[in-house]
């Protein structure tokens, strides 16, 4: 049987002094009027699922005013055991707990990982390429424990590899050096990337056909270098490819194709003193029926197209792990219209823990609010 979070008691966080709150084995909705703290709250779970916060706040705002610390408490129960999770928080530093005891963070969100779905995420389609990388990468993170070190090497090598890049005479021996190394960094970001995508994107596909069932989504992974070597035909930018296309590539084709491609640029970067191609560069694109979402799909299509790859996040992570995630919707009811709210209650009724924020009661059903757990925020300010 998988966890489920029994318990949040948050001291010193955002606007509560003092907030303690029981938690549904299924649904809980956090129903009040706006700025009496209901994001506070799921960015309170968040911390206690993951370690991290979606809105990537100074540690100071997470404190409240004129307090020197705030700390956040998750009480977590299956049939046999029960697991307390704690985050400190002061004005420097996250310090994490399990058991009373010191841990890592990795160690720290492997008992009960969460997804959230919030209304900037109905942007995900539309927004930058950077944004999507991080959402990508944030999720990798979260989903293997393996991901967060290969990040933090890769980005090591590129900042070194750009500070060299900037001096004013620079040593063709060490930037070889840097670029050997980024391209290493690079080929396992890539390769870690695109097994995410590819696996998410299957799973993100069966939902959105139930959500539409007339439409096909795809996905193309867009590349800032030509991963496949066409012996044919001449590659031309944008270097476009489905993810089941390259899940095929080696890390040492990968790594070879980073080293060819930085020969290739070695003197543009030179002269404009950055890296210019590389994992921090790349992106991905949606396409509904062939055509590009971003630009042709509706406002609803977007949607669904979101809505299919979060719910895709909560299966991945199930079959990763054999632990369901919770699931934090925060005030995306409002946001979506009649189908997809009943898509997204008819999905977490297979039993997954969901956390739920709104204003408006009429959202759901009168069977679903009886079976769940209501909390008036209303009468939790302090």
């Amino acid at each position: 049987m998988s966890f489920v979070l029994r318990e949040l008691t948050c001291t010193n966080w955002r606007n509560f002094q003092h907030l303690h709150i029981s938690l549904g084995d299924k649904t809980t909705v956090l129903h009040g009027s706006n700025a009496v703290g209901k994001t506070n709250t799921i960015e309170a779970v968040q911390m206690i699922t993951t370690g991290t916060s979606f809105r990537k706040p100074l540690l100071a705002q997470m404190i409240y005013h004129n307090e020197n610390a705030a700390h956040l408490r998750g009480v977590y129960e299956d049939e046999l055991h029960s697991v307390e999770l704690a985050c400190n928080i002061s004005t420097h530093v996250k310090t994490y707990l399990k058991n009373d005891k010191k841990c890592s963070v990795s160690t720290f969100c492997s008992v009960m990982p969460s997804v959230l779905f919030s209304p900037d995420d109905l942007l995900f389609v539309k927004q930058t390429a950077r944004y999507r990388r991080s959402e990508i990468d944030g999720f990798g993170i979260l989903a293997h424990k393996g991901y967060r070190k290969l990040i933090k090497t890769f980005s090591r090598a590129l900042e070194q590899r750009n500070n060299i890049l900037k001096l004013n005479f620079v040593d063709s021996e060490i930037l070889h050096a840097w670029s050997v190394s980024l391209a290493h960094g690079s080929a396992s970001v890539v390769a870690a990337r695109l097994k995410l995508i590819n696996q998410l994107y299957h799973k993100a596909c069966e939902v959105y056909h139930t959500i539409s069932p007339a439409e096909q989504l795809e996905i193309t992974y867009k590349s800032s270098i030509p991963l496949i070597k066409d012996l044919e035909h001449k590659v031309e930018e944008p270097y476009m490819y489905s993810p089941q296309s390259l899940c095929s590539l080696s890390k040492e084709d990968l790594m070879q194709a980073y080293l060819d491609a930085f020969s290739q640029k070695e003197q543009e970067e030179l002269r404009r003193q950055v890296t210019l191609i590389g994992p921090q560069r790349d992106d991905i694109e949606f396409y509904i029926n062939g055509v590009p979402a971003r630009t042709y799909a509706s406002q609803g299509q977007q949607r669904s197209i979101v809505l299919a790859w979060k719910l895709a996040e909560v299966l991945f992570i199930k079959e990763l792990t054999g632990q369901n995630p919770i699931l934090l919707l925060d005030d995306v009811m409002s946001e979506l219209d009649e189908t997809r709210r009943l898509a997204i209650m008819e999905f977490i009724q297979q039993g997954i823990q969901t956390i739920i924020t709104t204003t408006n009661l009429s959202y759901f059903t009168k069977d679903i609010l009886d079976r769940a757990q209501v909390v008036n925020m209303n009468e939790k300010q302090s």
